[in-house]
């Protein structure tokens, strides 16, 4: 059949089948992320521990046990980052919160760091990485404030 003659045939439009719209596929919900901020918030603690472990000194002494504290925020850190990680990958509001907590238990390892024995002297690595924490955690925190004000103006 040619494609003239495809256009002589007449379809009888009680008989012929509907087709349903096919749905947007990269539509955004008013609830979604956009990919860029659920990207940020998702790889926002890996980004920082790679820093902060590029920056750090070898431990005083690597045998040693880890206080109780280091380990409690330890575990922490591993479920924001799988919490900011889900979230993120639902691209869900939820994930700027979980990279905020993310960057403040950040913070708090850094400043813990020192006073745990891990390494021997606080200098300039130590500073650099509580910069890195810091400016994580007001980024972070400027992506919810974003997010809130987005929010309110919808």
């Amino acid at each position: 059949m040619d494609g003239r003659k495809a256009l002589e045939v007449q379809v009888d439009p009680r008989t012929a089948p509907v087709v349903p719209p096919a749905p947007p596929a990269l539509a955004l919900r008013g609830d979604q992320l956009p990919g860029w901020a659920a990207a940020a918030a998702g790889l926002l603690g890996p980004a920082v521990t790679a820093v902060s472990w590029a920056l750090e000194p070898a431990p005083a002494n690597a045998d040693a046990a880890a206080p109780v504290v280091t380990v409690v925020l330890g575990y922490a850190l591993l479920v924001a980052w799988l919490g900011a990680a889900v979230a993120a990958i639902a691209r869900r509001p939820v994930a700027l919160g979980w990279a905020t907590a993310v960057a403040g238990l950040s913070v708090l390892m850094t400043v813990t760091c020192p006073t745990s024995g891990h390494h021997s002297a606080v200098a300039g690595w130590w500073v650099a990485e509580l910069v890195v924490c810091l400016s994580a955690l007001a980024f972070s925190a400027v992506g919810l404030r974003w997010w809130a004000g987005r929010r309110a103006a919808a």
